[in-house]
């Protein structure tokens, strides 16, 4: 019965309990809990959170709490944890300000660890619900820096969850689907909703703003674009199993419902799928999709863009087995109103060859030549599968489709097979014109692939006379040559050659004998003369030039890798000094820089080749004809210079020519590094720089110092932007294997700089002093605390730099920014444990930093504890680096250092905090507080002090005790009076308690009184003056409780001196309090104590006096009016006596008999 009642009692007593106080008991009951009373419990939390009536404002504060238990090493307790971050997430927003963290911390885990499935499933899902909610807070928030930081980590996340598309395990890849089909609904535009549709609030791209600072209108719809090919692909994919072959379509037709501007390839998509399922499938499988093929496309055709496709899907109902009457339910009206113009699909492609070319006219002539041939083969491809398809419509008889059954009955098996019975259904439109022309075209396609039927003739006939063309056209180029200039001058100085008319008839002698010459021999050495300079400086360029308009037709002819090198080295080996040819040539090279990219990199390979001598350059400056390699080297920069400068001016940094130069290039001069650099900080394109930048640390092995150091150069930046993009290469780069010792490398060098009297140049970029300041350590300790998160061994060497640092500056800099990585490490790391074994001489106070971060949440484990103390007991260090782990310390130690806390100035200062941490948190090894409250309150009591200072700070940490944990309830109070007044003697401190106590809890003014009783009767406080002293201060300051125990109990000389003992009148105040006395203390008080006060008579007894006057009156009063009342009853009396006999005689009045009534 007792049992129950207190029950009762306990569950009364909850639900008066506020909110905050119900969930930080359940979080601290989950603290230490079993794994499946800790989900309960945490599930409660949820619940208080996220569903009770004002729980949404306390999710801030508790938010901490709950994401800490991600760090649990159990995969129910993960999956709740990303369960609760997506209801908060859903609740406010910004709550990703500190849940991305911890969700991209479990993403990256699981994805390194393939036991844990089931949680990165469970990640990828919550991404996937709240990808819309972050994108419209990301658009929102467009100014806020930690929001652009918290969305730079979720698009990290974006592209590891998207990376799963082709992961070998089946639940992953169905996630990553349904990942994608968000991605392309929130960064795709949206349809237009009628009014009577409800508004969804899913994201679209219209809602992003074209000039947001760090969102792409662009970027955004070319990812949605590629998302949606990469859904399209994986219908193609021949063993892609069923349940996400279902799933991909689903996603799809989704897309297509809510994004007509994908609706076309949706459709398109289904249609090659229909006719080429993955021949893994089983056949209950493929019933399966051919009927989730047929819904999908039924409820397609409900939509109101569906109108230019209703033939096609018509069609494929059809094919799917649907019936003409199912067909017609589900037809749009529009359709059957009026017929629908043909899609630009269905066109001729004559038509679509007009259109482009009437299209094409505002293009650049040199991107029409570039696409012409790729145009012409897939107009002649498509040319030929209409040929083949009419030649086959035109035959699809009756006749020729008899007989084409009739021979193919002797290949038919004599069973059909399974496969082909479960996915056959008869075509309910066959020998219809548009089923007819539909199986043209599907044969038609085949027959093209195969090389048969006249569309295959046709193809090869525009082939062959291509490719004839092309010859005439090379052999016409190559027997033309250009007439030379002296050849025409000897023309124009031979003599005229006269004709004779016909008509003149002349007779001639007969031709006279006539010696034969000699024929002199052709000298060309002779007969040519020597141009000057200019002209061939001028034919020189002239060649270059013509060369240069050959471009296209070198390409038809393949030759464009020789035409590549003759002007490569037209440009580079005749001269050593011709900067006009290498001016033409950089402008050939940009004006088409997307095409021309491969002149480039032959050009600075050229170079590089003459640097090293297996190419030749000669130098007429030079006897031997040789350069010097200092000149080479200069050739060699002085043209990658030329192209970057080049590119730089014209904004084209930011093309793929730019950073292939700078990929390509064998080797890098520190003038091609500045303009590397002067790319890496472009606030708009920075991003593609810093990528180039890090595939050049991977790829250049005898340059990555030098490349390290630009990039960790780059992280001293001033723009936020290029600074955390740098850091999170930085990062990458340190997880990989090879690449960490290079980076752990520089990262220590950066630390051990930050020891030097004066930073080094890089560190100063903002254009401040070049002296250290605070700003100037805070960035030099990004980087390293960025990997520190990676690489748990470098704590020690922080700790090694930090107690080597003179600087105060640097300390602070450093325990500030340590934070965040020593969170993420948590207190199992290895390293940290190390540290506080090994902790180097002056570190102590950034290991007490490093603790404190630690157990900010969660109590200190049994190892830290165990360490730290030691640490403590060796070194001597200060008592406040023990806050921390006091609830773990045992109590006999707690005892030795709580009195460390008071007495010290310095250390009072944070006897609150050691207080309240021995009250909120049990001991990690024995599951129990180590002071219960009663007994902090009797040890304090027992703290000796030896000076007037100690026993002032004694005296005002009491009300420290009494209020800094909410445990330090009115009970325990008591409880310890109680205690401490069985003490022999009391302790002096005693006194000044009660008085605190009487300030705070009024619920006590009677327990009080009864400790002043036992005080005065027991005599507590005569031990000594000052316990005299403090006993009287202690009475004048509770009134309220003290005067009447104090009238009552204490003799008339010790009022006497307690009416001396203080400069307040006491005696009225006993005065004014002896009427409160109740009448049997009134009586109590001597008859002395009544004439010290002045008072001639007890209150009570004037009281009587007054009661008994006051009666007295009453009754004289009570007499008066009795004797009143009988006068006047008599007069009553008498006159009713009259009126009696009046009426008797009026009553015997005598009648007549007859008028008697």
């Amino acid at each position: 019965m007792r049992s129950l009642s207190s029950r009762f009692m306990m569950d009364d007593v909850e639900i008066h309990e506020s909110l905050d106080e119900q969930i930080a008991s359940s979080l601290s009951a989950a603290q230490n809990a079993p794994v499946n009373e800790k989900l309960r419990h945490l599930k409660k939390t949820e619940e208080l959170l996220l569903n009770r009536e004002g729980g949404a404002h306390l999710i801030d504060n508790f938010l901490d709490e709950m994401l800490e238990f991600a760090n649990l090493p159990y995969p129910t307790i993960k999956c709740f944890v990303l369960s609760f971050i997506e209801k908060a997430c859903k609740k406010d927003a910004e709550v990703m300000r500190k849940a991305i963290v911890t969700l991209y911390l479990i993403i990256m885990a699981s994805d390194s660890e393939t036991k844990h499935v089931q949680v990165l499933k469970r990640a990828m899902l919550t991404c996937m619900n709240i990808y819309s909610i972050v994108l419209r807070w990301a658009v929102q928030k467009k100014g806020d820096p930690d929001v652009e930081s918290c969305w730079e980590k979720f698009s990290v996340l974006k592209g590891r969850i998207m990376f799963h598309i082709d992961s070998e395990n089946e639940g992953i890849r169905t996630r990553t689907i349904k990942f994608l089909e968000m991605v392309v609904l929130a960064q795709s535009i949206g349809r237009e909703q009628s009014d009577d549709e409800p508004k969804k609030r899913l994201m679209s791209l219209a809602e992003i703003p074209r000039d947001h600072r760090y969102l792409s209108y662009r970027k955004m719809a070319s990812e949605a674009q590629h998302s949606m090919q990469s859904l399209i692909g994986q219908t193609a994919l021949l063993h892609i199993s069923s349940q996400n072959l279902l799933t991909v379509l689903s996603a799809l037709c989704n897309i297509a419902r809510e994004r007509p501007e994908f609706l076309s390839r949706v459709v398109d998509a289904i249609d090659v799928l229909q006719v080429n399922l993955p021949p893994t499938l089983g056949t209950s499988q493929v019933k399966a999709v051919r009927k989730e093929l047929k819904m999908h496309l039924i409820r397609l055709m409900k939509l109101p863009s569906i109108v230019p496709h209703v033939q096609k899907i018509s069609t494929l109902l059809s094919d799917l087995g649907a019936s003409q009457s199912e067909i017609q339910k589900v037809m749009p009206a529009e359709s059957k109103r009026k017929p629908t113009a043909p899609t630009k699909e269905e066109e001729p492609v004559v038509k679509k060859r007009r259109d482009q070319a009437g299209t094409s006219g505002g293009m650049d002539e040199d991107e029409d030549d570039e696409e012409d041939e790729g145009r012409k083969d897939k107009i002649t491809m498509e040319s030929a599968i209409d040929a083949t398809q009419k030649y086959i419509f035109s035959r699809l008889n009756h006749k020729i489709v008899t007989n084409l059954v009739i021979i193919s009955l002797a290949t038919l098996p004599d069973v059909m097979p399974p496969a082909f019975q479960s996915t056959f259904t008869p075509i309910a439109s066959a020998g219809s014109e548009n089923q007819r022309m539909r199986l043209a075209r599907m044969m038609a396609t085949q027959a093209n692939s195969k090389g048969i039927g006249p569309g295959a003739e046709m193809m090869k006939a525009e082939k062959l006379k291509a490719l004839q063309e092309r010859a005439v056209a090379r052999n016409e180029g190559a027997i033309i040559p250009p007439t030379p200039a002296h050849f025409l001058k000897s023309e124009k100085g031979s003599a005229p050659v006269k004709r004779v008319p016909a008509k003149i008839n002349v007779s001639l002698p007969p031709p006279m004998a006539t010696t034969t010459k000699s024929k002199v021999q052709m000298n060309i050495v002779t007969s040519c003369q020597e141009m000057s300079a200019e002209e061939r400086d001028r034919l020189f360029v002239l060649a270059l030039e013509r060369l240069m308009d050959t471009e296209r037709r070198a390409q038809q002819g393949g030759a464009a890798a020789a035409q590549h090198k003759i002007l490569v080295r037209l440009v580079a080996r005749f001269e050593e000094k011709n900067d006009h040819l290498e001016e033409k040539l950089a402008n050939f090279i940009i004006a088409q820089h997307k095409s021309r990219s491969d002149v480039a990199v032959l050009w600075v390979a050229e170079m590089y080749a003459q640097y090293q001598g297996f190419s030749l350059c000669f130098a007429k400056s030079q006897i031997d004809g040789r350069l010097t390699q200092k000149e080479r080297l200069a050739r060699y920069n002085k043209v990658i210079i030329l192209l970057l400068r080049s590119l730089f001016e014209r904004e084209l940094h930011k093309e793929t020519v730019f950073n292939r130069i700078l990929l390509e290039a064998p080797l890098l001069t520190p003038d091609a590094l500045s303009y590397l650099k002067l790319a890496c900080t472009d606030p708009c394109y920075a991003s593609f720089a810093i990528t180039t930048l890090r595939e050049l640390v991977l790829s250049r092995c005898r340059q990555r110092n030098e490349l390290l150091q630009l990039l960790f150069h780059l992280t001293f930046y001033e723009k936020a932007e290029i600074r955390n993009e740098s850091v999170e290469t930085v990062k990458e780069l340190f997880e990989l294997p090879y690449m960490r010792a290079c980076v752990r490398g520089e990262v220590e060098r950066q630390l051990e700089e930050c020891t030097k009297e004066t930073p080094p140049p890089h560190f100063i970029v903002d254009g401040g002093s070049r002296g250290w300041r605070p700003a100037v350590y805070k960035a030099a300790l990004t980087l390293p605390m960025a990997t520190l998160t990676h690489d748990h061994s470098l704590i020690h060497v922080v700790a090694r730099v930090f107690a080597k640092s003179t600087s105060n500056d640097f300390k602070l800099t450093t325990m500030r920014q340590i934070e965040n990585a020593v969170k993420a490490m948590g207190q199992g790391s290895e390293e940290l444990l190390k540290l506080l074994e090994e902790c180097p001489q002056g570190a102590e106070s950034l290991v007490a930093r490093i603790v404190h971060l630690l157990t900010e949440r969660a109590p200190a484990t049994p190892d830290i504890v165990h360490r730290l103390k030691r640490l403590h007991d060796s070194r001597q260090t200060d008592v406040r680096s023990l806050l921390p782990i006091l609830p773990g310390l045992a109590k006999e130690d707690i005892l030795l250092i709580l009195p460390k806390f008071v007495i010290h100035p310095i250390m009072a200062k944070s006897f609150g905090q050691a207080v309240k941490r021995i009250l909120s948190a049990k001991n990690s090894e024995t599951g129990h507080y180590s002071l219960t409250p009663t007994e902090l309150m009797v040890e304090y009591h027992k703290i000796e002090t030896t000076t007037s200072e100690e026993k002032k700070l004694l005296r005002e940490h009491v009300r420290t005790v009494m209020t800094a944990h909410r445990s330090m309830t009115k009970e325990a109070i008591s409880s310890g009076i109680e205690e401490l007044l069985r003490l022999t003697p009391i302790p002096q401190l005693l006194f000044h308690t009660i008085e605190v106590v009487y300030e705070l809890h009024n619920s006590l003014h009677a327990f009080l009184s009864n400790v002043l009783h036992k005080m005065i009767t027991r005599d507590l406080w005569k031990e000594n003056e000052e316990y005299e002293k403090d006993f009287f201060a202690a009475i004048v300051a509770m009134p309220d409780v003290s005067y009447q125990v104090a009238l009552t109990k204490l003799s008339l000389e010790d009022l006497r001196r307690l009416m001396e003992s203080t400069s307040e009148d006491v005696g009225r105040l006993l005065k004014a309090a002896l009427p409160t006395l109740s009448t049997h203390q009134q009586r109590e008080v001597p008859d002395g104590v009544l004439d010290l006060m002045g008072v001639s008579e007890r209150p009570c007894e004037a009281r009587e006096r007054e009661r008994r006057r006051d009666q007295r009156e009453r009754e004289e009063r009570r007499e008066k009016e009795r004797s009143k009342e009988g006068k006047s009853e008599k007069t009553d009396r008498k006159r009713g006596e009259r009126d009696e006999k009046r009426g008797d005689r009026s009553g015997r009045r005598s009648y007549p008999v007859g008028d008697q009534r």
